[in-house]
């Protein structure tokens, strides 16, 4: 073997070793309390930054082999007093990944649950409400709302167990 085709082999084998060791060290990394405390500190910022409203967590779990997040006791505070319900309950929200090509985006949510969610929207006598401002502006686009909404492309959608709360009357949602 030339002297070239060696350096040639050495660099290959080394390249494939770094490689897979990073990948090694990514797998356990993800496997630490410590990136899923960062992983949930995340997801608490930026829905803080969406909502304008107070976030708490209870736990967060991923699980890898079936590309599923499950997200428990999430409590979206909005501007009612402490003795009130929060704005937003919910005991689970669980979401589906599905993997796709870079050219589509990478990830679709191929399955939404959404267990027990509890809405509570409370109209104060001077017409105010509870529901806070997003702290951060939503950037200008040319699509409304609804049609933000359709491009998720959520696979399949489940509501279950859940009430929506608006000035005292009560509603049942499934």
């Amino acid at each position: 073997m030339s002297r070239g085709r060696k350096i040639a082999a050495i660099v290959a084998a080394s390249l494939t070793a770094l490689v897979i060791m990073l990948l090694v060290a990514t797998v356990v990394v993800v496997h630490t309390e410590w990136f899923r405390n960062m992983v949930r500190e995340k997801i608490v910022a930026a829905v803080e930054d969406a909502t304008g409203g107070k976030v708490d967590i209870a736990s967060l779990t991923f699980d890898w082999s079936h590309l599923r997040a499950e997200v428990r006791g999430l409590v979206i505070h909005g501007l009612e007093p402490p003795a009130a319900a929060p704005l937003f309950r919910a005991s689970l929200l669980q979401v589906d990944v599905k993997l796709l090509s870079p050219a589509r985006g990478f990830v679709d949510i191929a399955y939404l649950l959404v267990d027990q969610p509890q809405a509570n929207v409370i109209v104060y006598p001077d017409g105010h409400t509870n529901v806070p401002t997003p702290r951060v502006n939503p950037k200008s686009s040319d699509k409304s709302g609804l049609e933000t909404v359709v491009d998720l492309a959520i696979g399949r959608f489940d509501l279950r167990n859940g009430t929506f709360t608006f000035a005292d009357r009560q509603s049942a949602l499934n």
